[in-house]
């Protein structure tokens, strides 16, 4: 199990700058709710109140937008946001109720797209979240395609053509929020959705948590606990991807201010008590934090400036591409670490390694990268090796003493060598050839280690005539010898043949992959003799 850290260096307080995105992205207009991809490439976000919004309105499976005149379609938009907002809305397009999409990519968010319907329309749109696999973002409201939408939330998947489908709603076991205003964000693995809502037996917004059950089936939301709600508004979560940090905005200080808290146990109900982050806030309003690991960078929305912006804070160092690994080689009988190996790093799946170090004490440091599945082994004469594996996701900060053990055996007497399955023809001593390469290998073992001497043993099941399974168990046994000693020309005297019948099972032999286990052959260091200068 990969150890994961997330308490990176945090930059000095007087290295804490503030910074505005471009022009590109805010704009007169508002800004809010900044989502990132992993890689940081791409920014989700909302506007509110342009001109330039995508005006599609289906009713009755038909866009007014192409059927009314200018007038008469702000007029029946006005109707719209009334409804939702329990209030009169004269101005739709200036009414925050007009929000959309927009979407920043390049490295420095240089392109601006506007998406299409269906991930945009006239009624409210923004993204609360990506899912882990990038193709697919979670959007606020469930929207019919006959028309219409209702308050919750929905998956929208990205296409091949680098557009959205239309959006599949999320189930929310008796979700209810009684306010007009909403936030939410998805864990990190997508298993977590935490909820800003109003609940009618609640004054204001709180924090809420709900789990996947399967599917787009979320659990009833479950309150936070009173160590982050409280008489005030509790708004935009965003939860860290060890899913024990937690970032939120709350106005009881007066103006909104962004808050860090801590998970205490393994609950939801436990928090340390929630902090103002540093540097960030002003005395004006700061909501809407996204917090992108690679970079260490904040990204929130503020109207320090008037109308509502996007900004963005590097509150600790980016991590590495690369992963520090401490390695230890261990003696697996005597559980203790032992020095003078090479060791040797491979890519899982491949077969070839090489050496990159030698380690005199047992115990060394590298650097591995992210993304890839590495494997190794610790080889000396004298002993037998096993492989370790290892990997780390390119997305995620790990701890920068993370351990791999390298288990090795002395060769002595009594050790069992392992060597893949040797499999012969049912009822025979008839050795399959998809076995050859098997033992193959074991006779290059042989030809490199000059002083060892075996004893290969036969083992059957116990299904059958005693005397005729002891006959079978050691017939299978001398075909191994004789194709080493005459196709791979193993010296005899260094292998013993027997067979050994069912005397010895590794099971009572109850089921079938019982049995199977049972049947097999065993090699076995008889001796380790002391080779001449």
């Amino acid at each position: 199990t990969l150890i994961l850290f997330f308490a990176a260096p945090i930059l000095m307080a007087q290295e804490i700058k503030v910074v505005k995105l471009p022009n590109n992205i805010n704009t007169p207009n508002d800004e809010i709710s900044p989502i990132l991809s992993r890689d940081g490439n791409t920014m989700f976000f909302t506007r509110v109140g342009s001109r330039n919004f995508n005006k599609t309105l289906i009713e009755n499976g038909k866009d007014l937008s192409k059927t009314l005149s200018k007038e008469k379609y702000e007029q029946k938009l006005a109707e719209i946001f009334s409804q939702l907002t329990n209030s009169n809305i004269q101005d739709p397009v200036n009414s925050k109720s007009n929000q959309d999409i927009w979407m920043a990519t390049g490295k420095n968010f240089e392109y601006v797209q506007h998406p299409d319907y269906p991930l945009n329309n006239a009624l409210p749109n923004s993204v609360c979240g990506i899912m882990p696999d990038e193709s697919q973002v979670v959007v606020i409201n469930e929207f019919n395609r006959e028309g219409g939408m209702k308050k919750g939330f929905s998956t929208a998947y990205k296409n091949v053509e680098n557009t959205f489908g239309f959006p599949r709603p999320i189930y929310i076991t008796n979700y209810e929020n009684i306010d007009t205003e909403v936030g939410m964000t998805m864990g990190y693995r997508g298993n977590i959705m935490l909820l800003s809502i109003v609940n009618k037996n609640k004054g204001d917004h709180d924090l809420y948590i709900s789990f996947k059950k399967g599917g787009n089936t979320f659990s009833e939301p479950v309150s936070l606990g009173n160590d982050i709600n409280t008489d005030a508004e509790e708004i935009t979560p965003f939860l860290f991807l060890d899913n024990m940090k937690l970032y939120f905005a709350s106005n009881k200080g007066g103006d909104y201010n962004i808050y860090v808290t801590k998970r205490i146990g393994k609950g939801w109900q436990n928090w340390t008590k929630p902090k103002m982050v540093q540097k960030i806030n002003s005395k004006a309003n700061e909501t809407q934090p996204f917090y992108h690991f690679d970079s260490g960078t904040l990204y929130f929305a503020s109207d320090r400036d008037g109308s509502s912006d996007i900004f963005k804070a590097q509150l600790e160092k980016p991590f590495k591409e690369t992963v520090t690994v401490t390695g230890k080689v261990i003696d697996k009988k005597r559980d203790e670490i032992i020095g003078g190996f090479d060791i040797y790093q491979g890519l899982e799946g491949s077969n070839f390694y090489s050496k990159i170090l030698f380690t005199e004490n047992g115990v060394f440091e590298m650097e591995l990268e992210k993304g890839k599945k590495h494997s190794f082994y610790a080889k000396k004469d004298g002993f037998l090796y096993e492989l370790a594996g290892i990997s780390f996701k390119k997305e995620n900060l790990y701890v920068r003493d993370y351990e791999i053990k390298l288990p090795v055996e002395k060769i002595e007497a009594g050790t069992k060598l392992q060597v893949r399955p040797i499999y012969f023809k049912r009822s025979t001593a008839t050795i399959l050839e998809k076995s050859f390469d098997a033992i193959d290998e074991l006779a290059v073992f042989l030809k490199k280690s000059k002083n060892i001497y075996i004893f290969i043993e036969g083992h059957t099941d116990n299904q059958g005539n005693p005397e005729a399974l002891q006959k079978l168990s050691e017939a299978r046994a001398d075909a191994i010898k004789e194709y080493l000693v005459y196709k791979k020309f193993i010296k005899p005297v260094r292998i013993t043949s027997k067979g050994l019948g069912p005397k010895f099972p590794l099971n009572d032999n109850k089921t079938e992959e019982e049995r199977q286990k049972n049947r097999r052959v065993d090699i076995i260091v008889e001796t380790v003799s002391i080779l001449p200068d």
